[in-house]
């Protein structure tokens, strides 16, 4: 009996040893897990340093942000192209614009110059004619008439001054001489009934009374 109660204390002894290890294998492995959960929040509180400290530099100016040097990069880069491309408009449109003043005054020079002969050659057709007209409106008490008549040499056509009268004869060829005139511009038909009746234009007195004859 005495046998059966020591191995029974032994057998309990032995539940008692048991125990303990557990204990022990639990408190070994208690700061290890902690210890295991430390290390992230460790990890994010060194990373979080590290950008305070990079935010830091940035402010200070001894740190300079890639982001902020590609992206004044990129904008020096559009500011150029943009001023390269209005500058590129600023010559197309000035080259344009000189290019029409020029071709502008070479249409007037070549319009004076037609203009030039075109009188020259109506003074040469009808040279007695013109020297009739010139006197006419050179006349300052007729400085503002522009219209007039051409009749038959022994026509009766009494003038009231607001018109000149030009006669033809077998020699002068007045009335086909001023259809030139009227073909060429210089005058038109403004006949109200039978007597043929012409106005000059303004162009044609300023070429008469430039004309030297």
């Amino acid at each position: 009996m005495e046998r059966g109660n020591e191995t029974g204390k032994h057998k309990d002894t032995g539940g008692q040893r048991g125990g303990p290890e557990e204990e022990g294998a639990r408190a070994a492995s208690g700061p290890t897990g902690q210890q295991g959960s430390r290390l992230p929040r460790l990890m994010a509180a060194a990373r979080i340093d590290l950008q305070g400290s990079r935010r830091r530099l940035l402010e200070s100016g001894m740190l300079r942000s890639p982001d902020s040097f590609n992206y004044r990069r990129n904008m020096n880069s559009v500011a150029t192209h943009g001023i390269t491309f209005l500058a590129g408009i600023a010559v197309g449109a000035a080259g344009a614009y000189f290019g029409d003043l020029f071709t502008d005054q070479r249409r007037r020079k070549e319009d004076a110059r037609k203009a030039r002969e075109l009188f020259g050659d109506m003074v040469a057709r009808m040279p007695d004619l013109l020297q009739e007209m010139r006197t006419d409106v050179r006349d300052p008490d007729h400085r503002n008439v522009r219209d007039f008549f051409v009749i038959p040499e022994s026509a009766q056509l009494i003038p009231d001054g607001k018109a000149f009268v030009y006669r033809v004869n077998s020699g002068n060829d007045y009335l086909a001489k001023v259809g030139i005139l009227e073909a060429s511009g210089y005058v038109r038909d403004i006949t109200p009934g039978n007597a043929p009746k012409f106005r000059m234009t303004e162009e044609f007195v300023s070429r008469l009374e430039e004309w030297a004859g």
